[in-house]
């Protein structure tokens, strides 16, 4: 009877640990695209809720200038538009976090994936 009482409490304090019931899932959509000579690569990840609503969508993208040159001349203009731009010999990688806001914020996984895949991501 101790052992039972134990072995549950135990799974008890496990499930809370874990936070088990709260669950979250996310939605990893990916393009390729080449534009002006330079191939740029993004990855845009949503994350959701356990309602299943958006509650952040994280941006990478990588964008190979093909020379250090090119890449610092990309990299003002892609500063005007992204907070996060760092150069790295030819390629700029740009990583940015948006919150939904007003509309955006009851965006599900089906809507997003949507959306996504208008604009030419692959998403799984």
């Amino acid at each position: 009877m101790k052992k039972g009482l134990l072995i549950s409490a135990i799974l008890g304090v496990t499930l809370l640990l874990t936070g088990c019931g709260n669950k979250q899932s996310k939605l990893v959509c990916t393009m390729k695209q080449t534009q002006m000579g330079m191939e740029m690569e993004s990855t845009a990840t949503t994350y959701f809720d356990s309602k299943g609503k958006a509650t952040k969508v994280d941006m990478d993208m990588v964008v190979d200038a093909k020379s250090e040159t090119a890449a610092k001349a990309a990299l003002s203009a892609m500063k005007a538009s992204y907070d996060n731009v760092k150069q790295d010999g030819s390629k700029l990688i740009i990583k940015e976090t948006i919150k939904p806001e007003g509309d955006d914020k009851d965006v599900t996984i089906k809507e997003a994936k949507k959306q996504f895949t208008s604009q030419g991501f692959k998403c799984k």
